[in-house]
């Protein structure tokens, strides 16, 4: 009796998620756009510059806007830093040793524009 209770007991725990580790949340969500089609929807890069503050540019275009720049707080505030004119393209946005944002931006009538934004 007490095999057959030792098996079952060791199947259980074996079908349990995690066995018996605690559960803890993998991620934590800090930002969702309001609507898949506004402006700060798809964010393409996302990082911390200092504990608790993130940036992101958002590629999402449309009719009103182009690529922004936001700004993130751990608790979930988004603030929008920058937005570039409609029908521009940009593809990332870095932060160098100097602590300050690097990117570039393109439209058809120029090659490129490169940018630099303070995080202070």
């Amino acid at each position: 009796m007490l095999k057959v209770l030792l098996s079952a007991l060791s199947l259980a725990f074996a079908l349990a998620p995690n066995g018996l580790l605690a559960q803890t949340p993998v991620y934590r969500l800090l930002y969702s756009a309001p609507d898949p089609s506004s402006q700060g929807a798809a964010p393409e890069t996302v990082f911390e510059t200092a504990p608790g503050t993130f940036y992101f540019l958002s590629g999402m275009q449309g009719q009103t806007f182009g690529p922004s720049i936001f700004s993130l707080t751990g608790a979930g505030s988004a603030k929008l830093i920058y937005s570039f004119p409609p029908q521009t393209l940009s593809d990332a946005l870095v932060q160098a040793a100097d602590g300050r944002l690097y990117g570039a931006v393109f439209d058809s009538s120029r090659q490129g524009l490169y940018y630099s934004v303070s995080t202070a």
